[in-house]
């Protein structure tokens, strides 16, 4: 926490998260060309983590949330990487019991 800064407004990060989610969900709708197309997904959730962390955290540096935010986009681009039967399985126990 950095004591001479104040928190950021959480109103805003919660509009800021629902535009990120509203614009992720707009470019599957109408796909981006080329390149563009291929990653919207992926930032997009990325970005939304950022705005997350932010809103739980809102005194926490811009550069620690984002660090923490891509730590997550990769540990989950990590996950899908990973193919194993009983990871799978388990993952799929584990959402059918929610």
């Amino acid at each position: 926490m950095n004591p001479g800064a104040p928190a950021r407004a959480r109103w805003r990060l919660a509009v800021a998260l629902a535009a990120t989610v509203g614009l992720a969900l707009l470019s599957r709708r109408h796909a981006l060309p080329g390149v563009l197309a291929e990653y919207t997904g992926d930032a997009g959730y990325a970005t939304a983590a950022f705005f997350l962390l932010a809103l739980g955290r809102p005194a926490w540096r811009t550069l620690h949330l984002a660090a923490a935010a891509w730590l997550f986009a990769a540990a989950i681009e990590c996950a899908q990487l990973l193919s194993w039967p009983w990871l799978q399985e388990l993952s799929i126990q584990v959402f059918a019991a929610v």
